[in-house]
């Protein structure tokens, strides 16, 4: 089923002209954006290895479907999804579209919880090399990016939510495997470009890591 390879529908409506903060998430989202007195236009996005901002326009408005993580499209999508009527509702043309390969689904779920590569290959009953073979080609990634991905986004929404406000930034570190503080302030700064801080007082990033992705 289509609706098994999306993890959500997402709109968005730019209020004035600007700049949205778009953080890495390890998805592909197919997109549909409108302009006034301009033709949508359908786009994928790519996977991200850093935060970047996107000049929108008042009223500009995105419609988009966020794939699961390692799902991609694998034709044109204007074509696939009839795009001159805007629609991302036709789940049947939306199936033809997208590919999606069960070991890379797997691969990608044994990486989110494993210590270490060699323990998730190990979990999936293959070889190291084969392990890295199946991600990377799957999803152009290495498993090295996937599991830097996770463990950053996962403490990264810990430290911007309410509950975790006046916790330990030294033991949240520890408890996500990073070596110390320092190395999660690193990590924070080069896939979302922001800070412990930063994030505590809420902001762009903080608000779009409520939006679902790997992690």
């Amino acid at each position: 089923m289509a609706e098994r390879l999306i993890l959500e529908k997402w709109a968005f409506t730019a209020r004035s002209a600007g700049y949205e903060t778009i953080v890495p998430d390890g998805c592909r989202d197919v997109i549909i954006r409108k302009s006034i007195g301009l033709a949508p236009v359908v786009f994928v996005s790519g996977l991200d290895d850093f935060p970047r901002r996107i000049a929108v326009r008042e009223g500009d408005s995105f419609i988009g479907l966020r794939l699961r993580p390692g799902v991609t499209v694998g034709a044109d999508p204007g074509a696939v999804l009839a795009m001159d009527r805007a629609d991302l509702d036709d789940m049947a043309a939306i199936r033809q579209a997208l590919i999606a390969c069960p070991r890379t689904t797997e691969a990608l779920a044994a990486l989110k919880s494993a210590r270490g590569t060699a323990d998730a290959a190990r979990e999936l009953g293959v070889s190291i090399r084969t392990f890295q073979r199946v991600v990377n080609e799957a999803t152009g990634r290495s498993p090295a990016w996937w599991r830097r991905l996770a463990r950053v986004r996962r403490v990264a929404a810990k430290i911007a939510s309410i509950q975790a406000r006046q916790d330990s930034l030294v033991e949240m570190a520890v408890d996500a495997g990073f070596s110390d503080q320092a190395h999660m302030t690193r990590e924070l700064q080069h896939w979302l470009g922001t800070t412990p801080g930063q994030l505590r007082r809420g902001g762009p990033v903080a608000e779009a890591l409520k939006a679902r992705g790997y992690e």
